[in-house]
């Protein structure tokens, strides 16, 4: 017949290795702090699955990363914003889109005329009168000096030069025509969001309170995770 070894318990444990909840891992927000006393005080006094200081502290990292999630979503949950006598909160959110579609059309003339007319004209007369004159003089053979011996006289006629007047005109016209035709699309977008809250009837204010308190008294997240603790790691008798 064997020896029998009873198992030890937590705090006995505790005792042996004080570093035993050093692996445990949690949600960022909570304390180890916190949780190494509540646990001690809670479940010191149980016998443990394990034999040895070493094999619980060496399973508790592997347990407790099982469950973080779930212990993370508790949180977030327990530590949700809410009225807690309201039990209505509806939010609608409508996106609406408005397309529409056209053509512009846009269309002209352009005329443009001018005239250019230019004049010009000369007249002159050019005149010349008057007589020509030739004197022929003689020496005599007993004298040194010249005397007329005779005269002829010419009569010069008139001169007259003109120029007749020049006229130029000209016209000229323009003519241009133009159109557009442009295509648009236009697309708007409506956003509303709606908010309903409240209490919708089927319970009181004062049975929403109640219902508050009670589970604020029944759940933590620090007592949730004390309970797994107990549930896998305790042998649930004294």
């Amino acid at each position: 017949m064997g020896f029998y070894k009873p198992r030890p318990t937590l705090a006995e444990l505790y005792e042996d290795d004080s570093t035993i909840f050093s692996g445990l891992l949690l949600p960022p927000t909570l304390q180890l702090s916190i949780l190494r006393p509540i646990i001690l005080q809670e479940l010191g006094d149980l016998d443990t699955v394990f034999m040895a200081a070493e094999d619980i502290k060496a399973y508790l990292p592997m347990w407790s990363a099982a469950r973080l999630d779930s212990w993370q979503r508790m949180l977030d949950a327990l530590s949700a914003e809410y009225n807690p006598i309201h039990n209505y909160d509806r939010t609608d959110t409508e996106t609406e889109h408005v397309t529409g579609s056209g053509t512009e059309t846009s269309s002209g003339s352009d005329k443009e005329s001018s005239k250019d007319t230019q004049n010009s004209s000369f007249t002159g007369t050019t005149q010349a009168g008057g007589q020509d004159t030739v004197t022929r003089n003689v020496q005599g053979y007993n004298s040194s000096a010249f005397v007329p011996s005779d005269q002829d006289v010419t009569a010069l006629g008139n001169k007259q030069d003109s120029s007749s007047a020049t006229t130029g005109a000209g016209t000229q016209n323009r003519e241009s025509s133009r159109s557009e035709d442009r295509s648009r699309t236009d697309t708007e977008i409506r956003s509303r969001t709606l908010n309903s809250s409240g209490n919708i009837g089927v319970t009181t204010s004062q049975q929403m309170i109640t219902a508050e308190v009670e589970m604020r008294q029944k759940w933590t997240v620090y007592g949730i995770i004390c309970e797994a603790f107990k549930h896998d790691l305790c042998v649930g008798v004294w």
